[in-house]
């Protein structure tokens, strides 16, 4: 049986994922040991969610198809739009996502504050978040993975694009690692249950050495301009 996944959108990560399809079927080579499912091939399709398309996208391996007939087929649906685009096209196709797979694969830096003392982005609750949430087997994966770096990765490497996924449904869970170690040639790391906000935090931070720096050199700051205030002022200069 053939599980067919569908990208939502034409933009780099998209791009980045249909060009690491592999031209093949591979069972075997990335299979992680103790699998108990077996192996099954993978068919990627593509789509724009407002723009009727056709032909190849950019690679013969993944074609275009209209938004309609790639939900219809699709077993996994793959959402490479930004996050603000999420609440429209999931009220818009709501009818047709039961029961499918929905990789949500969106980092909530604008729908986000910082906490400046961890350097962490808090996302906010905002509806289209809810309504993702309560959407039948929603998967976290790819976040992690730049288009650049996507579309830079040669398929003759020997060191596989690392990413870590997660989601409360093992079983969909499951069927996406599949898809990103035997077809996408991923080596992926798994975690069950509901870990989004703890992946986004690992891939949207601005990094902790990077904080401490940053308060380091503001205190130095604040603790020379207090000194130099204080001596030219009340002191009258440093004669």
């Amino acid at each position: 049986m053939t599980t067919t996944a569908l990208l939502v959108g034409t933009g780099d990560l998209a791009h980045g994922l249909a060009r690491a399809l592999f031209p093949y079927h591979n069972s075997n080579a990335n299979a992680k040991k103790g699998d108990t499912v077996a192996s099954e091939p993978f068919c990627l399709l593509a789509c724009h969610p407002h723009v009727s398309l056709s032909g190849e996208f950019h690679y013969p391996d993944c074609k275009l198809v209209s938004l309609d007939d790639g939900l219809k087929l699709a077993d996994v649906v793959i959402l490479c739009i930004p996050m603000e685009g999420y609440h429209d096209f999931l009220r818009s196709n709501e009818a047709h996502l039961g029961g499918k797979i929905i990789v949500d694969a969106a980092n909530r830096r604008g729908l986000a504050t910082v906490d400046w003392f961890t350097g962490m982005f808090v996302s906010e609750p905002v509806e289209s978040i809810a309504l993702l949430g309560s959407a039948a087997h929603v998967v976290k994966a790819f976040n992690d993975v730049g288009a650049v770096q996507l579309l830079s990765h040669s398929k003759l490497s020997k060191n596989n694009i690392k990413t870590v996924m997660c989601s409360s449904h093992a079983s969909s869970l499951g069927v996406v690692r599949r898809f990103a170690t035997e077809a996408l040639g991923f080596d992926v790391q798994t975690l069950i249950g509901n870990e989004s906000t703890k992946i986004e935090n690992a891939q949207v931070s601005l990094g902790r050495e990077w904080v401490v720096s940053a308060w380091i050199l503001f205190w130095t700051f604040g603790v020379t301009l207090t000194y130099a205030i204080f001596r030219y002022n009340v002191h009258k200069g440093y004669a």
